[in-house]
């Protein structure tokens, strides 16, 4: 009984890692506001590298003001932090990875700093992505990512 409630589990990481490969995440991102984090290694056999594109508070124009003016926030509360427009993954490693780097990648697309830091949890992505518990280790690659963040 456990030998079939394994397998089924395995099926549905397969099909779950298929869904976030078919969603554009994979690949590279290029030009020079592009930012490059990676995390892990050859010799524990996997590897995540994350490519990033931040929007930019320069594209503003002060003539489209709200009404009425709002005060701008402050650094650290969204501006010149920027927000993730654009995200791209290389990974080395097994389907848990590529599952958890695109449920990273949905994370992570449209959020600041803040956001990412505020909503990360380790507990919510275990749960979600439904990893068995010899592949934690798999969330600690992410929380090393987060932690390199410095945009």
């Amino acid at each position: 009984m456990k030998d079939l409630e394994q397998e089924k589990l395995k099926q549905e990481i397969f099909k779950q890692a298929q869904s976030f490969y078919q969603k554009n995440y994979w690949g590279i991102l290029s030009g020079e506001d592009i930012k490059i984090y990676q995390a892990g290694s050859l010799f524990s056999g996997q590897i995540i590298k994350i490519y990033l594109r931040l929007s930019s508070d320069d594209l503003v124009s002060p003539l489209v003001m709200p009404s009425p003016p709002t005060p701008l926030p402050l650094v650290g509360e969204g501006r010149g932090s920027g927000v993730v427009v654009a995200i791209k993954a290389q990974i080395y490693g097994g389907p848990y990875l590529m599952s958890a780097a695109g449920y990273f990648c949905e994370f992570v697309l449209n959020k600041n700093l803040k956001e990412i830091l505020e909503k990360f949890s380790m507990e919510i992505f275990f749960h979600d992505l439904k990893l068995p518990e010899n592949k934690k280790s798999i969330l600690l690659l992410l929380e090393d990512l987060i932690r390199e963040f410095n945009f």
